[in-house]
């Protein structure tokens, strides 16, 4: 969350307590308490996790801590990175490196690209580098929020030719909801060229980056 979601977060937080729990009065400590706790997380996916914290019957009985809510939170986002990649590791096989994809999912072009790009992620030589690169994509995506700015398409090699050469992109492929990603191509941004360097940055190197052996 961010420093603006605090008064949207304070009055749902209020909500719940009065109308869930019967708190009247709630010290502001204790909202900044479990703002700052859960911040790490997108206001959406704070809500979701509240809202589903009340209306579970053996939670609900319980005032939730902010591990309550982080779990929640953890486990369906957990749920929401393994179908993101999903469908990502579909459209690899289906149209790889060369078409220029759009997402019906903002965090899934924000993460693509934080590991390099489109043509990068499809870049792999085997299922043990796919492997590894799901495992990454997945660990970012858990903590990665739609509101983040991410590139309105996501280039393949063909496209990204036709930019250097000052020659008009052809029509991406939408993966998904062809009208949720329409929306993602309104709300993201122009696409930043990714720097060289990182584009060649090989499958060795990044795992010693995300920690893998």
């Amino acid at each position: 969350m961010k420093d603006e979601d605090l008064a949207r977060f304070s009055t749902a937080f209020l909500v719940m307590a009065d109308s869930c729990y019967d708190k009247k009065q709630v010290p502001a400590e204790t909202v900044i308490i479990y703002f700052e706790g859960l911040k790490e997380f997108s206001l959406d996916a704070v809500l979701r996790a509240m809202r589903e914290h009340t209306s579970t019957p053996v939670r609900c009985k319980f005032w939730p801590k902010p591990g309550c809510i982080k779990e929640l939170i953890s486990g369906s986002r957990a749920t929401e990175a393994l179908r993101a990649w999903t469908k990502v590791e579909k459209t690899i096989r289906s149209y790889g490196r060369y078409r220029s994809v759009v997402f019906d999912d903002g965090a899934i072009h924000a993460v693509i690209d934080e590991m390099g790009g489109w043509v990068k992620l499809c870049d792999v030589q085997s299922e043990k580098d796919l492997e590894f690169v799901r495992h990454g994509f997945c660990k970012r995506y858990e903590v990665t929020s739609s509101d983040l700015e991410f590139p309105a398409v996501l280039l393949g090699v063909l496209d990204s030719e036709s930019v250097r050469e000052g020659r008009q992109k052809r029509a991406p492929m939408l993966i998904g909801d062809p009208f949720r990603a329409q929306e993602v191509m309104k709300l993201g941004a122009s696409f930043a060229q990714i720097p060289a360097a990182r584009m060649a940055l090989p499958i060795e190197e990044m795992r010693v980056l995300e920690g893998g052996t």
